[in-house]
């Protein structure tokens, strides 16, 4: 439950920096003022509640907060004896290296499987991932930019682009900043 009138950072800002670093969080907004109910769109929240009904919505807006979280897409693998499952807007990329595959979190997380990359994505939207290197397959949520021979994800980290796979990986690219512009 975030406030979004407070000193310094609105609770906006925090909330896009949570959805950038814990997609998994889920933000429910508290205000007095009814003004920011348009601007909270700007961030993936769950719920909305003006303070002067909060005794009437908070059980609407926790129970709409844990419901979009159990919908939200996941990866289910083998680690070692047990069975994880990882929110795939956690994920920053897989990698696949000496018969295991590496799954890098945003938080800096690394899980560790021996389940191929390719079998671990074969249930989950193609547009979701772009196999960008015979060993990468980077979320497309998870790019902030591209340059000629790699993606730079939003912690900075930089993802090769091989040649084989530039054409592709370009275009997947390019066909996700035109779906985030058409959902500005």
């Amino acid at each position: 439950v975030l406030d979004i009138h407070m000193p310094g950072n609105s609770g906006i800002d925090v909330a896009k920096t949570l959805n950038l670093l814990v997609p998994a969080c889920r933000i429910i907004f508290l205000t007095s003022f009814l003004g920011y109910a348009t601007e909270v769109y700007e961030t993936r929240h769950s719920y909305f509640i003006l303070k002067s009904e909060l005794d009437d919505r908070i059980d609407a807006a926790l129970s709409k907060a844990l419901e979009d979280r159990a919908q939200e897409p996941r990866l289910r693998f083998r680690e070692g004896r047990t069975v994880q499952t990882v929110l795939i807007s956690e994920i920053l990329y897989l990698e696949r290296s000496l018969k295991k595959t590496v799954l890098v979190l945003c938080g800096g997380k690394k899980h560790f499987t021996t389940a191929k990359a390719e079998e671990m994505l074969k249930d989950v939207p193609p547009s979701r991932f772009i196999h960008c290197h015979q060993s990468f397959w980077v979320n497309v949520d998870k790019i902030a930019g591209m340059k000629t021979e790699d993606f730079v994800l939003i912690n900075g980290e930089k993802i090769p682009i091989s040649r084989s796979r530039k054409k592709e990986a370009k275009e997947a690219f390019f066909a996700q900043l035109e779906r985030q512009m058409g959902h500005s």
